[in-house]
């Protein structure tokens, strides 16, 4: 076989390469045809036909098709970046992108062509990573407008990442997101930033400030809690006071066998030794019995607790100004239907979501699908609208949100971040230029020069929403009266409440010390003088029951009508008139043995002149007359004492409750009446008890009843 070939070399002056030409002579060798790696092998005249040669340049790992050669046609070469050294000027890559702020933008001002119209974060990026590789660009934006995303109903990608699959450009910056789908399709270089999907949401309206709203650090229920412990307290400090021996004390040291001993945890002092720890004052008040210490201590330890609580919590509550967000992280928003949610159309934040195996994710998934109209924006600016008109939630990158929370301060961010992932710059699939370039990212990283064009770009110029530290504790500080005015509206009403117990009290006070001619005004002379000396004649004597009469009306402060005057006389005047029959026979038959009416001193009923005659009068008289009197006191009653009782007792069934009560009023300054008489009738049904009323017994003088013993002079307060 190899004496019948014969070799030939044959010069290709067009490419000026040699390429060895074997020439098969044996017949049934020519007419061998078969597919080989180099594609089919066939011979025509003792030549092949029909084939390629690829070539081939050495990459780290293995080597990577840069072209091809076919007869006839010559070198194809598809990777010319392949045949061009770094720092070689003179190549020029189509770079494509997308506007988006602060990426890439077209300059607002002038007229530029070219690279020149555009600027931005990954222009700037772009610059550094050319001048430092060696490459000249032609910038171009991509037709369709997108990023890149699969199709799963054509099977197709679109955006960028078809231009790229298909070789029409060498470069693709912008926020182009680095993940599986991809990568699989497409080259990228090392990420030059890390970022998240987070949540844009409009910011909350802040409800205006309550009067009240020092109140807030405690819930309604705490304060509630506080209060009921606070009586509770209160009564068992009283409680154990009372029972415990310890807190009895001698109110006079001096005297070791006084019977009289004190209690200084009275009801009221038991309230206010509680409000004074309570409010961290303290009082004038010390338990000294062991039971009371402890339960002092525990509501000590308790206060203690409430009042650090509350102090801590204070100063967040009136200085930070909380927005309550109807939404705090993904599951709030996962688990309602009121806020819209979505992200940007062909995006990789639609991809994740859509390709998520968390629970969580696959449910706003299904909603973003289903939701009509769709939530879907085909740009980041018809986003920011949505979100700005209310009830709507954007789905974006944490770097994007964050450029634009930076520059609308009704915006802000909502929660953490949903994952992890970078930006990278997009090359074809077995890009010469990925490595060089990821090679001058990490460079750019490390000399901080990437940090440097993130906070030119993203840094808002003032702050003007005040997002930094010191924004916010200039804000903090700020307390207006729509925050704390309630204070001094407890301030103002706590005042004015002591003013009206304090006029409550002055009342009282002068109404129990006022003189017995002043509170006793509603019975007058005429009365006395009637007791005194009882006339024979029918006028007079009548008006001493009119006068009795109009006592216990004044008594009982009862305004009547002019409607009822007459109804109520013409009872009361047969009443009366019986009443004078009755008592004038009475006193005829009384009149001989008694020399003068036994009434008491508080109705002046004895004359002084009397009572000087008896002064005279020799020891031994005033024992007999003593004696006698004694002896006719047991057997009838004083005539006043009947007067009044008798009065009553007709009046009974024909006055109101008031009324009764007035009469008893006005009649217990009568001696006999009713209990000095155990005879005497009960009135409304029931004995009275003067001491129980606060009057004391008038006593007689001594001719008259020497068993009474003389009180100290109280008058009658009229309670």
């Amino acid at each position: 076989l190899t004496s019948n070939i014969q070799f030939r070399n044959r010069i290709d002056d067009s490419r000026n390469k040699i390429f060895p030409t074997i020439i098969f002579t044996t017949s049934s060798f020519l007419q061998v045809e078969m597919k080989g790696i180099s594609g089919p092998i066939e011979f025509k005249e003792g030549r092949r036909i029909q084939f390629k040669l690829d070539l081939l340049k050495l990459r780290q790992h293995s080597l990577v098709k840069v072209g091809e050669w076919r007869p006839g046609a010559g070198v194809n070469v598809t990777d010319t970046a392949a045949f061009f050294e770094p720092g070689s000027a003179n190549v020029t890559l189509l770079v494509i992108t997308i506007l988006e702020q602060p990426y890439v933008m077209l300059k607002s001002r002038g007229n530029f062509s070219g690279n020149a119209r555009y600027e931005g974060f990954c222009i700037d990026l772009l610059k550094e990573i050319a001048h430092m590789v060696g490459f000249g660009y032609r910038i171009e934006l991509v037709p369709d407008g997108k990023y890149g995303v699969y199709d799963y109903e054509t099977g197709e990608w679109n955006g960028i990442v078809r231009q790229l699959m298909d070789k029409k450009a060498d470069l693709a910056v912008g926020s182009m997101t680095i993940n599986y789908a991809r990568e699989s399709v497409i080259d990228f270089t090392k990420p030059f930033m890390n970022l998240g999907i987070s949540i844009l949401f409009k910011v909350p309206t802040s409800h205006p400030a309550r009067l009240f709203s020092f109140m807030n650090p405690l819930a309604i229920q705490i304060w509630l809690y506080v209060l009921a412990a606070y009586v509770l307290v209160s009564v068992m400090m009283f409680v154990v006071a009372r029972i415990s021996p310890y807190e009895w004390n001698n109110p006079h040291p001096c005297h070791a066998g006084s019977e009289i001993v004190e209690n200084q945890f009275s009801l009221a002092n038991s309230f206010w030794f509680t409000i004074g720890t309570l409010m961290q004052q303290g009082s004038d008040l010390n338990p000294k019995a062991t039971s009371t210490r402890i339960v002092g201590g525990i509501w000590w330890f308790f206060t203690l607790i409430i009042i650090s609580s509350y102090t801590a919590n204070l100063a967040a509550f009136l200085t930070v100004e909380r927005m309550i967000t109807p939404i705090e992280n993904a599951e709030d928003l996962a688990s309602q239907t009121d806020i819209a949610y979505g992200t940007l159309d062909s995006g990789s934040t639609m991809t994740f979501f859509r390709d998520s195996m968390i629970e969580t994710y696959k449910k706003m998934w299904r909603f973003m699908e289903n939701k009509k109209p769709s939530v879907f924006v085909p740009t980041y600016e018809e986003g920011i609208q949505r979100v700005l008109q209310g009830d709507y939630a954007f789905l974006m990158e944490s770097t994007m949100l964050d450029y634009i929370v930076q520059r609308d301060c009704n915006l802000t961010q909502i929660g953490g971040l949903l994952d992890s992932k970078g930006y990278g710059i997009a090359t074809p699939m077995g890009s010469p230029w990925r490595d060089k370039i990821s090679l001058a990212i990490l460079e750019l990283q490390e000399k901080g020069e990437i940090q440097m064009l993130y906070d030119k770009w993203w840094k808002s110029p003032g702050d003007t929403c005040m997002r930094t530290e010191k924004g916010k504790e200039s804000k903090a500080n700020s307390l207006g009266v729509d925050n704390i005015g309630g204070v001094f509206v407890v301030l103002l009403c706590g005042l004015a409440f002591a003013v009206l117990i304090a006029i409550f009290e002055f009342c009282y006070n002068t109404r129990r010390n006022m003189p017995a001619e002043r509170k006793r005004k509603t019975c007058p002379k005429t009365f006395e003088s009637k007791c005194t000396s009882v006339v024979d004649d029918f006028p007079s004597f009548f008006f001493f029951f009119l006068t009795f009469d109009a006592c216990c009306r004044v008594s009982r402060r009862a305004e009547v009508s002019k409607s009822t005057v007459l109804p109520q006389m013409v009872p009361a005047f047969f009443i009366r008139s019986l009443l004078f029959f009755r008592f004038r026979a009475k006193f005829e038959t009384q009149r001989a043995p008694i020399s003068t009416p036994a009434c008491s001193d508080s109705l002046q009923g004895i004359s002084q002149s009397v009572q000087q005659q008896q002064q005279q009068q020799t020891q031994q008289q005033q024992q007999q007359q003593q004696q006698q009197q004694q002896q006719a006191n047991q057997q009838q009653e004083s005539l006043c004492s009947e007067m009044a009782r008798e009065l009553c007792r007709a009046l009974r069934c024909h006055a109101s409750s008031r009324r009764r009560r007035a009469c008893e009023k006005c009649s217990t300054h009568v001696l006999g009446y009713p209990p000095d008489n155990p005879t005497a009738t009960p009135l409304n049904g029931m004995r009275s008890q003067r001491s129980s009323l606060g009057v004391p017994t008038v006593e007689l003088p001594p001719h008259v009843h020497m068993h009474h013993h003389a009180p100290p002079p109280h008058d009658y307060d009229g309670t």
